[in-house]
């Protein structure tokens, strides 16, 4: 018998000890050995009793139950839920409800929502909805209890950290779930004097602590209680006897009907769907993805005015300086030369920094991928070291790459415009860069917007420890979803913030979930993590430590978005006029970033572009010629029709065909000769929207859409592949997205429901990620150019993120300019890929 001074052999003296050192720690009941064991075994029975049952009532009338419920209005399905659970929580998750509403020291001594923190999924808000309940019924009966062990436990992350639920302890003994697939042998408690594998696998998680164990029986035995009520309600006029009927097949992600909230809902296995293991292959695509719109934005930073001057702006309105102080002062050094040389270094950093980062981490996943291959990975097994230390590697990785956007959030969205009225700055110490901000007394603004302390949530660690970050983005994306005034309250740069911690969060919340637990098996020194990190991002460092120790790069008198600078009017009818202030807009940003590689050249020795060049990739900055004057073919029905414009003038030799929007004067005149020799030979319509038509850009031909069959599969002259056949609302959307100027359209906005109806009428599926950001994905329908490179090892899977507009419902023309570029670039497509079908 262990000595009662041997703290470590007596569980209750070794608690006391630790409890009266910090008597904020867990209060863990120690209850007997043969009480645990009696109590799995109750519930193991239990669990299997409502599975079986459940599994059964689907094997014959899973569809019947499909169709019923799709049938029901929301208030019906509200009673079935209510009635089978009748303290149901109205909203999406209502554990954080639940924190607000009790003390510490109330939860500790009992909390009054222990159901909610166990089973945070259950709420009408989501299960109300057409197909959440459909899915979890079908995934928690047609898989057996363990599938879900690893998943039940972790997903009472806030109730455990928040002390709501604290596990029993019973030491020197492991619970087994994982695996074990019959009321026997599920929740064995097992000895570590028993067996010898047994403390081992209960740290790599193959097992569980005995006190977790019980709180995971104990959310699985209501689960399946509550999901069997529901689908007794739905078919309780039908026998329970016959042949089982095949099971119907799977819900597939809808864009407009997508019921989850936000990549953090969707991607946590969700509770309702299976838990998704380290899923690498679809890290490896979100990776790429973001490393594709990373180099978009480096180069349209370079290339395009109109969006370097909005991008200037809206780092500038997104400043502490632009808070005043408690008396009303400003900052003395707003809309200085000095703000604006800041302005421009973050605005560079941070889109160098990002595709770097990115870069480097998809490079990472690539070999990730490969040690997976050559191991076999097991849920019942222990980690291999070599691949359990690059896990680890991997994780430091992202805790780094996640500072980015959170010291950008605090640099910028209290100062944004519709939040600085809330706060005030300190006055600066002139020694220091640092800018404090404080919240404005509620007396003086009543009713502060939600997203206010949920954003502090995000910048302070300990409540992201006790809340989990993914949770409280999650929380977030649910706020500005359900409630116009709180996302009236955020801009696009601050959605583009948390969409981009998100994504990060994602993958961090991937490796928390990976079984078995990473970390046990090689223990990575924290001097050892941060010397790889300085070694795999020494490249990069090379280029930021000589900007930002040297101070500004002297670009101010040259990038400030003065009236009159920058105006690109490129959505405009190209005429001398317009043609000469595209070309003085391209030229005044081709000198501020002359300024900027020359500044870098002095310091490393290269431009930026050279020394990053692995990064970013290599492209040609696309500029405007110079206006030449072009006759045009006469009208008269007596004029040759062979009557041309001078040889070479409408021969284009662009590799890119969204550079015919900037070569409108080369084209102008084969395309009036086209309009007038179909307007004499069909008749106007009159009524409904006109057929556009299909240009194309080798040949300079129109070619009326009314020419191609719904069912012909002939290719359009200029597509690689057979068209993609769409709608005529999707086609119009996409006549504006890859937008060709001719003498009957002009250039116009697009809603954003179009544009979403467009890409998934051309096989795309779509998944909100966060705040604004969308993940748009095709398998088919590529030219055999496109994309080549980085995206080829990818398989046949493509993806890539646009942002809905903010809070405008349309898309501005720049920003569809820019889209259309970006899915030429990527996956090769043009107006003449598409034509009007079914």
């Amino acid at each position: 018998m262990a000595d009662d001074d041997d703290y470590y052999s007596n569980p209750t003296k070794f608690l006391a000890a630790l409890q009266a050192a910090n008597p904020y720690l867990p209060r863990p009941e120690l209850p007997s050995l043969s009480d645990i064991k009696k109590k799995a075994a109750l519930m193991s029975k239990a669990i299997f009793k409502d599975w079986n049952e459940l599994h059964h009532i689907l094997d014959l009338h899973e569809e019947t139950i499909r169709k019923r419920w799709m049938k029901k209005n929301v208030r019906q399905r509200q009673t079935i839920l209510q009635a089978a659970y009748p303290a149901i929580p109205s909203q999406h998750r209502p554990d954080f409800r639940a924190l607000e509403h009790e003390s510490f020291n109330q939860r500790r001594n009992g909390s009054q929502f222990r159901d909610i923190y166990l089973l945070p999924e259950l709420n009408l808000e989501d299960l109300s909805k057409p197909r959440n309940l459909l899915i979890l019924l079908n995934s928690r009966g047609r898989n057996l209890p363990d599938v879900f062990s690893h998943y039940d436990f972790e997903k009472v992350e806030l109730g455990r950290t928040g002390q709501a639920i604290v596990p029993s302890f019973i030491n020197e003994y492991t619970m087994y779930l994982t695996g074990q697939k019959d009321a026997e042998g599920y929740g064995r408690i097992v000895g570590w004097d028993e067996n010898d594998d047994a403390f081992h696998d209960m740290m790599y998680g193959i097992g569980l602590q005995p006190g977790e164990g019980i709180i995971t029986l104990e959310a699985q035995q209501k689960m399946l209680s509550f999901l069997l009520k529901c689908a007794n309600s739905i078919i309780h006029d039908l026998p329970l006897d016959g042949p089982p009927v095949p099971e119907p097949p799977p819900f597939e992600d809808s864009l407009v009907e997508l019921e989850l909230s936000s990549i953090a809902a969707y991607a946590t296995g969700t509770s309702f769907r299976i838990p998704i293991q380290f899923d690498i292959y679809y890290l490896k695509q979100l990776a790429q993805t973001r490393v594709d719109q990373a180099q978009d934005h480096i180069w349209s930073l370079r290339e395009d005015p109109s969006y370097f001057r909005e991008v200037a702006l809206d780092f500038s309105e997104h400043r502490l300086e632009n808070l005043v102080t408690a008396q009303g002062a400003r900052h003395p050094k707003l809309n200085t030369s000095a703000f604006w040389e800041e302005v421009f270094l973050s605005v560079i950093t941070g889109a160098y920094g990002s595709a770097a980062f990115w870069t480097i981490l998809k490079r990472q996943l690539d070999a990730l991928e490969v040690l997976r291959d050559k191991h076999e990975i097991s849920t019942n097994r222990p980690l291999l070291e070599e691949y359990d230390k690059s896990l680890g590697l991997l994780q430091h990785f992202l805790t780094q790459l996640i500072k980015a956007p959170i010291i950008d959030l605090k640099k910028g969205a209290f100062g944004s415009p519709p939040l600085r009225r809330y706060f005030f700055r300190l006055p600066q110490d002139p020694h220091t860069t640092t800018i404090t901000a404080c919240s404005r007394p509620v007396a003086q603004l009543p009713n502060q917007p939600k997203i206010i302390p949920l954003i502090n949530r995000l910048f302070d660690e300990e409540q992201c420890a006790l809340m989990g970050r993914h949770n409280v983005l999650d929380e977030i994306d649910r706020v500005l979803r359900t409630e116009k005034r709180e996302s009236d309250c955020v801009t696009p740069w601050i959605l583009n913030q948390l969409a981009e911690m998100s994504i990060v969060s994602e993958f961090l919340r991937q490796l928390d979930f990976h079984q078995p637990r990473i970390g046990f098996n090689y223990d990575v020194e924290k001097e050892e993590q941060s010397q790889w990190f300085e070694n795999i991002t020494k490249p990069v460092a090379t280029f930021f430590t000589p900007v930002t120790s040297q101070g500004h790069l002297g670009v101010a008198n040259l990038g400030t978005p003065k009236p009159g600078r920058f105006v690109y009017p490129i959505h405009k009818k190209l005429t001398e006029v317009t043609v000469g202030q595209i070309r003085k807009a391209e030229a005044e940003l081709d000198a501020f970033w002359a300024k900027a590689d020359s500044v870098m050249k002095s310091r490393i020795g290269i431009t930026i572009n050279e020394k990053l060049k692995e990064y970013i990739g290599e492209r040609k900055v696309e500029r405007m010629p110079e206006w030449v004057e072009i006759k045009l073919p006469t009208t008269d029905s007596k004029a040759s029709p062979t009557n041309q414009p001078p040889a070479g003038e409408s021969t284009l030799d662009v590799k890119d065909q969204f550079a015919l929007l900037n070569l409108e004067r080369r084209t102008e005149a084969t395309v009036q000769q086209d309009v007038l020799k179909t307007v004499r030979k069909e008749k106007v319509k009159t009524r409904g929207i006109a057929s556009p038509n299909i240009h194309d850009p080798s040949s300079g031909a129109t070619i009326p859409t009314q020419a191609l069959s719904k069912s012909s599969a002939t290719p359009v002259p200029g597509a690689t592949l057979t068209p993609i056949l769409v709608p005529r609302r999707a086609y119009e959307t996409f006549t504006r997205v890859f937008y060709i100027p001719s003498a009957d359209r002009i250039p116009r906005e697009v809603s954003w429901s179009d544009f979403l109806h467009a890409m998934t009428s051309a096989g795309c599926s779509a998944k909100r990620l966060m705040g604004s950001a969308w993940i748009f994905s095709s398998t088919k329908h590529f030219s055999s150019d496109a994309g080549a490179g980085p995206n080829a090892e990818l398989g046949s899977t493509r993806s890539i993120i646009f942002h809905e507009p903010h809070p405008a419902a349309n898309i501005p023309f720049n920003h569809l300019r820019k889209h259309g570029r970006r899915l030429s670039r990527r996956w090769g497509w043009s107006i003449s890929k598409f034509a009007v079908g079914s």
